[in-house]
């Protein structure tokens, strides 16, 4: 096992159980005074038992990737940017979409509905972890499409070692179930297509860079 399956185990999974089971003593010990108290108690079991379910099922979905993902028929990147406006409109994540300057260039074979959730998940991610919008972009860079997004702050804004950790990061409000995947999807999903993933702190803020392989014509 290695180091992030170890920690995601030992704490990240175990911190959830751990309310759930102080939680489940209260109710059981009717120790709840009033009707406020006993619904703070079943929303701690409800949020925690959402977060259970969400780690697991993002953990489970990146072991997949990892076992190998087929690839998509050849994609215009060029359908991206709106494809992905959409969706957060649609699902009313409350972020905004992507920036373009240009429209983008080649083609590509990711499997396109897991590359919009992984960059979407990605976007909600560093919105929860750091409490602040990031800014989006997309960009074609010398045979790649390379998605951007620049976070405000200080360096403490972000732990890179706990975003690259966590299978999904809480979002609030809870958002549709494919849509909160956490770092470790969009990675397990490009690498294989000879993708990158890289969050570096430049000045004043920190920049996640996703960089997706176009296609040689």
């Amino acid at each position: 096992m290695d180091e992030r399956d170890r920690l995601f185990f030992e704490h990240d999974v175990a911190t959830p159980i751990t309310n759930l089971k102080g939680a489940l003593y209260l109710l059981v010990q009717g120790s709840a005074e009033s009707e406020e108290e006993a619904e703070e108690t079943l929303d701690i079991l409800e949020g925690n038992i959402h977060a259970l379910q969400r780690m697991l099922h993002w953990y489970y979905q990146v072991r997949k990737l990892e076992e190998g993902v087929d690839p998509d028929p050849p994609w215009a990147f060029s359908t991206l940017c709106e494809d992905l406006v959409r969706t957060l409109e649609e699902e009313r994540v409350g972020l905004p979409g992507p920036g373009a300057e240009a429209p983008l260039a080649g083609r590509c074979t990711v499997p396109k509905g897991l590359l919009a959730a992984a960059l979407i998940g990605a976007s909600v991610t560093l919105s929860a972890a750091s409490d602040r919008v990031p800014e989006w972009r997309l960009e074609s860079v010398a045979g790649v499409v390379e998605s951007t997004w620049a976070v405000e702050g200080h360096r403490s804004t972000l732990d890179p070692e706990r975003l690259f950790r966590k299978y999904t990061w809480p979002a609030r409000p809870r958002l549709t179930d494919r849509l909160d995947a956490g770092l470790p999807f969009l990675d397990a999903l490009i690498r294989p297509f000879g993708g990158s993933l890289e969050l570096e702190w430049r000045g004043s803020r920190w920049i996640l860079a996703a960089s997706i392989p176009s296609l040689r014509d």
